[in-house]
This record gives structure tokens, sequence and C-alpha cells, in this order.
């Protein structure tokens, strides 16, 4: 969660999807409170508590939509055309006669 990747909650527990290792999102935001001090200026870590509140409602927010996409995420003839180009059209690599997409090199 935290835009760097350093405070991700993670320890020593493996990752995996959902909610373990890198991915539990209440370790990540509880991992954060040691910037309070440093970085936000504040005498002291918040208590547990308050961290506790603090991550219930951090957790709930959620990013409005994209509005550059369709609200059901379908693409304009352009951006299909776009992106069938970017995964489908084959390309000569300047070091010789093989033949790569877009996506072989900036993978998605």
């Amino acid at each position: 969660m935290h835009w760097r990747g350093d405070r991700n909650g993670a320890g020593q527990e493996a990752s995996a999807q959902p909610d373990a290792g890198a991915f539990d999102e209440q370790a990540a935001f509880n991992a954060f409170n040691v910037a309070f001090p440093g970085l936000v200026g504040r005498d002291q870590e918040l208590s547990a508590a308050q961290m506790q509140a603090f991550t219930d409602f951090a957790l709930q927010l959620t990013y409005p939509p994209n509005p550059i996409h369709n609200l059901d995420n379908s693409l304009t003839a352009q951006q299909q055309a776009g992106r069938d180009f970017f995964f489908n059209n084959q390309s000569v690599v300047i070091a010789g006669p093989t033949f790569f997409t877009c996506e072989s090199c900036h993978r998605i």
C-alpha cells in the first residue's frame, strides 16, 4: 500500500493473494505508523487503537472511476485499435529477423 513499497507488512510471511504477506492490507497500513513522528511531525506514533481506527477508515476509501475509461471498462474503437496493435502487431527488432510484439518487451 505504501507508494515506495517499503511498508508492505510482509515480514517473513509468504506472499499469497488475497491477504497474506505483502498483500495483507491491514499489516501494510499498520506498518506505516512509524512515519507519523518522522514524516508527519507528530511527537509519537499513533496508539494501537488510533492506528486501527485510522486503518479501518482508510481501507474503506475508494478511488473515483477513471475519467478516461468507460464505466463498464469497454474500449472505444480507437482504444481497441491501439490495444490490438500493442498486443498483436509484430515488428522486426533491429538485431535480426525475429518478430516481436510491443508487449514482448513492454509487459502490462
